[in-house]
Order: structure tokens, then C-alpha cells, then sequence
């Protein structure tokens, strides 16, 4: 009995492994490549943006501290004109009064500089003019020196000392005939001795001062005219290096002088311009509304409020703000545009003047019909920016978002199943049934997207069949 039931047992095992044997392998889904007509469309999300707003900043030029809160305006409706908000002034008015009071100092010191620079520049002038005069007439005077004065002197100077020779030799002569004459003739003896004498000291004196006048030459010839000559040479020597000294220097400090005027007349400038700049922030200290309409605290920045809470609550007397806030944002007007963003992937497809349908967020809501406005040709993140005009004016809803289906046209198309494609990064491939039954990888071109099916730009023709899904690696 044991037997027979293990017998039975191991047979219907046995029948088992058989009939799993005998079981067919599970085939892959294909799909056939077939055109159909398809309306496509791209989904987006966006932003309801105010389409004419106006920002009240405080943006000082000069002014880099924060600022209190003095006096402000709720938010809400304001007319042109009307005060938003007033901030303490005492610390910009003291800053503006020394600002005032050193500009009127820098002022008056560039007059005096310039007034100076121009005295300077008649004094310089008379300077260069006078040992330009000096060198010309110290050149001028050695060259007379050599020329006339030396050759004259030496002339006049053998002149006089050849006529003293010629008075002694005539003394000399005239005593040997008084002698000779004398001692012929009958005259006394006191006569004689008178006469005789009086000629011998004359003689003596004579060559007394033929001998002061031969040293003299002698001492005017071997230095006194040396020295002279030499005084001239380096006197003109002189005025001319100082001539060449005051013509150099004068000229470079011509050109520092004007330079220094330059950055003089420019540090003034710069004055000036930041004392503009600050006498400007200074009107900032109470902005009005620039426009009609509904003030809003914060910035609005495509469809989004940006530090609404940080200026409402900074927004009370006494409260602070930096500079470059955005505090209000006036809306003139209810009127909206549509913002959004597009891929790169998804700019091909979208273009202005294609419809599309706009769904608030907000529950409740009924829907608009809108066409695509702009598209931004340029991007520095990858999203392009894109606006959508809606049909209706929607109002009440500034600031929030919404979905966005753009109708981008109709065309035949081969879809296949975003399944099928094999995705290699640069390559896109799908797998088609070869008439052995085996699949074999094909690269093709994809298209749009539809729902969970993707366009077959090309690679793929009617009637082949792929897998439904690309094989796991």
C-alpha cells in the first residue's frame, strides 16, 4: 500500500514537469506604426502677473545706511501723488550740510589754485625771460671781451708803455744837451745846478714810472686779463646752464601744475557729483506714489511676490530698511498677463499667437482662453521666459499661479509608447520586428510628446512593428 502511494506520487510529479515543458514561451506586446491625426499640446505651469505695475524703491545713489520709518500709508488705493511713506531726515540733513560746507571749501580752493597756478605761470615766464636775457648778455659780453675788449686793452697797453720808453728816452736826451749846453756857455753855476737837477729827477721819475707801468703790463697781461677773460667764460657758462636748468624745469612744472589743476578740477567735480547725488537721495526720505492704483508692499517679479512679509513688518514707525528695497508695488490697474517658463527641450514648440487654456489654481475658478504673446529668444538658465495674453481679464488674482495647456497644432503623426524608446543620450533608438520574428535596434528621431506616447519625427515608417517596450539591459 506504502509503495503504491509513492508510485503515484512520483508519476504525478513526473506529469507535472511535463506539462510545464510542454508550455508555451510568453511573447513580447509589439505595437505597428501607424499615422494618426493629433492635436498636440504643451502643458505648462505659470504665474497671473500684473500687466501694468509701477515700483516704488528707495534707491539712494550716495546714502548707504538704513533708514527709519517716520510715517507711512496702509496699503491699498492711492492717487498720483500721495505720500507713502516718510523716513527720518536728521542724519542725512547733517551729512548734507558738511557736505554743503566742505564743497564751498573745495570751491574756493580750486579758485585759489587756479589764481595761483596763473600768477605762477606770469612769474615763471618772467623768470625764463630774465636769465634768458642773462645767458645771451653774459655770451655776448665774453665774446665782446675776446672779440674787442682784450685786443684793445693789449693794444692801448703797449701803446702807453712804448710812449713812457719814448719820454724817457727824450728826457734822457734832452739832459745830455742841457749837459753839453751848459758847460759851453757862460751861465752861474746856481743856474746850472737848477736846471740840471730839475731835469735828472724828472728823468728819475720818468723811469720810476716806466718801471710801475712794465709791471703793471706784466701783471695785466699774465693775470689780471686771464682772470677776466675766465670770469666771463664761466659767468656765461653759467647763465647758460642756468638758462637751459629754468627753460627744463619750467616746462615740467608747467605740466605738473596743469595736472594737479586737472585732479583739482576733477576731485571738485566728483564732489559736486556726490553732493547731487545726495542732495537727490535726500527727496527719496518721502516717496509718493508715482501713479494711481493699489499699493502693494514687496515686489512683484513675473507672477511672484517677493519680501511682502519682511516689508510688512518692517513697515510701522520706527521700522528699518535697507537700501535698494522695493516697497510697494502699485498696480495700476487689474489687468493681468500670463507668465511661464519653457524648457529648452520644449521651445520648438511653442511660438506666439498659438491658443491655450488657462486653469486657475485657485479651486472655484473658471477657466480662460489665452494666446501665446512672447517667447524669449535668450536664457542664461534653460528656461525661457514666455507670456500668454488671456482672453478675459481676470481679476483678484495677481500673484498666483495656474496651468497652462498650449495648443501647439495638429498633424499626422506616428505616436509610439514612450516605452519603446531606448534612450542613449545621444541616441534614441526603438526596437523593430525583423522578418525573422527577432527585434533589432533602430535609431530615430523623436518628436513632441502626447500624453504617454512620443512623435516619430523619423527612422520609423508605417507598418512596422516594434517592441512595446525596449529590452532592460
Amino acid at each position: 500500500m506504502r509503495r503504491s502511494m509513492l508510485a503515484l506520487g512520483f508519476a504525478a510529479l513526473a506529469a507535472s514537469i511535463a506539462s510545464a515543458d510542454d508550455a508555451p514561451a510568453t511573447v513580447p506586446a509589439t505595437v505597428t506604426a501607424a499615422k494618426e491625426e493629433v492635436a498636440f499640446h504643451l502643458d505648462l505651469t505659470g504665474a497671473f502677473d500684473a500687466k501694468d505695475a509701477v515700483e516704488v524703491a528707495f534707491k539712494p545713489q550716495a546714502w548707504g545706511e538704513e533708514v527709519e520709518v517716520e510715517e507711512f500709508r496702509p496699503p491699498g488705493p492711492v492717487a498720483a501723488g500721495d505720500l507713502l511713506i516718510r523716513f527720518k531726515t536728521e542724519k542725512i540733513d547733517d551729512l548734507l550740510r558738511a557736505a554743503e560746507r566742505d564743497l564751498g571749501i573745495s570751491r574756493a580752493a580750486y579758485a585759489t589754485q587756479l589764481e595761483d597756478a596763473t600768477r605762477q605761470l606770469e612769474t615763471t615766464s618772467a623768470g625764463l625771460a630774465k636769465v634768458q636775457f642773462d645767458a645771451k648778455n653774459a655770451a655776448e659780453a665774453l665774446e665782446r671781451f675776446e672779440k674787442i675788449e682784450m685786443p684793445l686793452r693789449l693794444e692801448e697797453a703797449d701803446h702807453q708803455l712804448q710812449g713812457m720808453r719814448n719820454w724817457v728816452t727824450d728826457q734822457t736826451e734832452e739832459l745830455t744837451q742841457l749837459e753839453k749846453m751848459y758847460k759851453a756857455d757862460d751861465l752861474t753855476e746856481e743856474t746850472e745846478d737848477i736846471v740840471l737837477k730839475r731835469a735828472r729827477r724828472d728823468l728819475d721819475r720818468t723811469r720810476k714810472s716806466l718801471d710801475f707801468m712794465t709791471r703793471r703790463d706784466k701783471t695785466m697781461r699774465e693775470a689780471d686779463l686771464p682772470r677776466e677773460h675766465e670770469a666771463l667764460k664761466l659767468e656765461a657758462r653759467r647763465s647758460g646752464a642756468e638758462r637751459d636748468r629754468v627753460v627744463s624745469v619750467t616746462s615740467l612744472q608747467q605740466a605738473q601744475s596743469k595736472l594737479e589743476i586737472e585732479r583739482a578740477k576733477a576731485n571738485l567735480e566728483k564732489q559736486e557729483r556726490d553732493f547731487a547725488k545726495l542732495t537727490a537721495d535726500r527727496a527719496l526720505f518721502e516717496l509718493k506714489a508715482p501713479a494711481a492704483g493699489a499699493a502693494v508692499p514687496g515686489i512683484l517679479t513675473r507672477g511672484k511676490w517677493q519680501n511682502a512679509d519682511d516689508v510688512k513688518r518692517a513697515m510701522r514707525k520706527g521700522g528699518k530698511f535697507g537700501p535698494g528695497t522695493v516697497l510697494f508695488t502699485i498696480l495700476k490697474s487689474e489687468g493681468a498677463r500670463i507668465v511661464t517658463s519653457v524648457n529648452e527641450t520644449q521651445l520648438s514648440w511653442i511660438r506666439p499667437g498659438q491658443d491655450a487654456k488657462v486653469v486657475a489654481t485657485q479651486a472655484g475658478v473658471a477657466p480662460w482662453t489665452a494666446k501665446v504673446a512672447a517667447v524669449s529668444p535668450f536664457t542664461s538658465s534653460g528656461e525661457y521666459a514666455a507670456e500668454l495674453d488671456p482672453t478675459d481679464r481676470p481679476s483678484g488674482l495677481i500673484g498666483m499661479t495656474c496651468k497652462i495647456r498650449v495648443e501647439t497644432g495638429k498633424r499626422s503623426a506616428i505616436l509610439v509608447p514612450q516605452t519603446a524608446v531606448e534612450d542613449g543620450g545621444f541616441d534614441k533608438w526603438v526596437h523593430v520586428i525583423g522578418g525573422d520574428g527577432k527585434p533589432a535596434r533602430r535609431e530615430v528621431v523623436l518628436g513632441q510628446p502626447y500624453d504617454e506616447r512620443v512623435e516619430i519625427a523619423s527612422g520609423l515608417s508605417v507598418g512596422d512593428k516594434i517592441l512595446a517596450a525596449a529590452p532592460k539591459k
